[in-house]
């Protein structure tokens, strides 16, 4: 099965309420807010193979919310993973929060309250059955709203099947849903998922995963701290900076630059929700003291000044 939605078929003033009911359908009933009408553009192919969908996402920037009311009125219940391509997307759940990027990738739970936001070229979701996916990943729910380690045990060419299919899913009978290939693929796909989450629970206990994923949370909870710096983080989780900047690159990354990253996309979520009086005072209150830089990293990350942000605050609901 392979279908395709785009607002481009609609007229302007009808496109959010048609992205809504698309979006409502083929993935998970919730309430949505857009940031602009006139511009607004998106499209959606689902493709199913056997017993997995891969849905691929192209969307100008909006916000989703699954609330209780939703969980009574559906019976949407399965887990889903999601992958960015091209993009950026932030999930909230279970009382954390992650921003995903270019290469990563999470899970979340249909069953359960969330906050979404989308600004992607390509966004890549693939719903997993319930009832399957606890049997075969036990420890699901610990990677709920999580960024999977990208350079974990097959995590690549967990990626690299997931691309092929979206890529070639449209065009090849080969990957048709009927053609026995299919199923095959369906199955491969779904051990790749669950051996990649697995391999990541069997470490999920080590000493610096577990070090890893609490100061992750400690910068999360502290963001606002203008004074959050490398020896800072190191003092109240009770390790020494060695040790900290030993962990964080075991990942590929530095403590700091999480810091950064993080503080811009508390910055970028404030000046699209419309809760801030100017540019200078937001930048200022995350630790931004040069303008300047601010503007600088504002764009190499998200592709857009933090001005043209700031003035599309204007929301509309569906």
């Amino acid at each position: 099965m392979n279908l395709y939605y785009s607002t481009d078929s609609v007229e302007c003033n009808q496109r959010l309420g048609y992205w809504t009911d698309v979006i409502c359908k083929h993935c998970i009933p919730a309430s949505s807010r857009f940031e602009t009408v006139k511009n607004f553009s998106a499209s959606l192919n689902v493709r199913r193979f056997d017993d997995l969908e891969v849905t691929t996402i192209s969307s100008s920037p909006h916000d989703w919310e699954r609330t209780a009311n939703y969980l009574r009125k559906t019976s949407e219940d399965d887990y889903w993973l999601g992958f960015i391509e091209k993009g950026y997307t932030f999930f909230e759940q279970d009382g954390r929060e992650v921003h995903l990027r270019e290469g990563d990738m999470t899970l979340y739970d249909a069953s359960k309250p969330f906050r979404n936001h989308i600004d992607a070229s390509a966004m890549h979701v693939v719903r997993l059955p319930r009832a399957e996916i606890e049997k075969k990943i036990p420890g699901i729910d610990n990677f709920i709203a999580m960024m999977l380690d990208k350079n974990a045990p097959f995590m690549r060419p967990m990626r690299e099947m997931l691309l092929e299919m979206t890529r070639r899913g449209a065009s090849e009978e080969l990957f048709l849903s009927g053609n026995a290939y299919a199923g095959e693929c369906s199955r491969l796909l779904l051990e790749l998922i669950s051996s990649c989450i697995n391999l990541q629970s069997a470490g999920y206990g080590n000493k610096d995963y577990k070090s890893y994923a609490r100061i992750i949370n400690y910068i999360q909870r502290n963001i606002g701290d203008s004074e959050l710096t490398l020896k800072k983080i190191a003092g109240d989780n009770h390790i020494s900076t060695r040790t900290l900047t030993r962990i964080f690159a075991r990942y590929g990354q530095s403590p700091m630059s999480i810091v950064w990253q993080k503080r811009l996309d508390l910055c970028k979520k404030i000046l699209s929700d419309g809760h801030a009086k100017n540019i200078t005072q937001v930048a200022l209150e995350y630790g931004f003291k040069d303008m300047s830089h601010f503007s600088q990293a504002f764009k190499k990350q998200f592709g857009m000044t933090p001005k043209e942000v700031y003035s599309r605050n204007k929301f509309y609901f569906v």
